[in-house]
């Protein structure tokens, strides 16, 4: 059985509980990367940099939402998928301007990007799930984040502007301290991810 996507509404409807933790995770990943890795940053390609604080985004989400019976961390063929409830799939990017995500359009990205994402879920049918691309655009400089989006595509697509709805939800304690995180973490930047010379990698 495969089910409809959802509306704009609906999907803000069913997602709301996990939105505003959402929001604050992405801001706080943003802000543990410049944290931990301030000093060799400028060494890195911009993918390995998105890379990484897609990275500590998951991280994030998965300590303050793995109590949450709606919600399911998987990865599928590479792509980290944090899925809510059987209806909507939440993938976490940096976008362009145009608040657009850049990947190699390999089949599986074809799917997601035109809504047609299929998965198993344990104890459930396949569902046809509604794809959301939650992510952020840096500011002027690239040093910062300037806005979060939720962003569908699909047959309908629709952008909602999570900063102009949840930016007073930050908590200031989240990541206060690199401590935080695990000496053994996903985080280590390995030789092959430095930058060379001329390299025009895009994010991802």
């Amino acid at each position: 059985m495969t089910t409809t996507p959802l509306s704009q509404a609906e999907t803000l409807e069913y997602i709301k509980d996990v939105l505003p933790i959402v929001y604050s995770c992405i801001h706080e990943g943003h802000n543990q990367f410049d944290l931990r890795n301030s000093e060799y940053a400028h060494e890195l390609t911009r993918a390995t940099r998105s890379s990484m604080i897609r990275d500590y985004v998951v991280y994030r989400a998965k300590q303050e939402l793995s109590g949450n019976p709606r919600i399911q961390f998987k990865e599928v063929q590479r792509m980290m998928l944090m899925v809510v409830g059987d209806k909507v799939a939440l993938r976490f990017k940096k976008l362009t301007k145009k608040r657009k995500s850049v990947n190699i359009l390999t089949k599986q990205v074809r799917k997601w990007r035109e809504g047609q994402f299929i998965m198993e879920i344990p104890g459930i049918e396949a569902q046809r799930l509604t794809c959301i691309d939650v992510g952020y655009v840096n500011d002027a400089i690239g040093a910062g984040i300037d806005n979060v989006w939720a962003v569908a595509l699909g047959d309908e697509p629709w952008f909602f502007n999570m900063t102009e709805d949840l930016a007073g939800v930050i908590t200031p304690t989240l990541f206060s301290s690199p401590e935080e995180l695990p000496e053994e973490n996903p985080f280590t930047v390995k030789p092959a991810a430095r930058k060379k010379p001329n390299d025009k990698q895009a994010g991802i």
